[in-house]
């Protein structure tokens, strides 16, 4: 991984049932793809900055 790209972490809700998601994307326009492609809806994202570590 290069370490100028700046990854995207996203949560919010899909479907018909509003099941909740959390997702790291490669870029937004990743995100917007799957957003639309999975009938989701986005309820906050953060941008991920190089060498941060994420806890799950």
């Amino acid at each position: 991984m290069k370490a100028n790209i700046q990854h995207i972490e996203a949560h919010g809700v899909k479907g018909m049932k509003s099941i909740p998601w959390r997702k790291k994307f490669k870029s937004a326009e990743a995100m917007n793809a799957w957003v639309e492609k999975n009938d989701a809806e986005v309820h906050a994202a953060r941008v991920i900055e190089p060498g941060e570590q994420i806890f799950r």
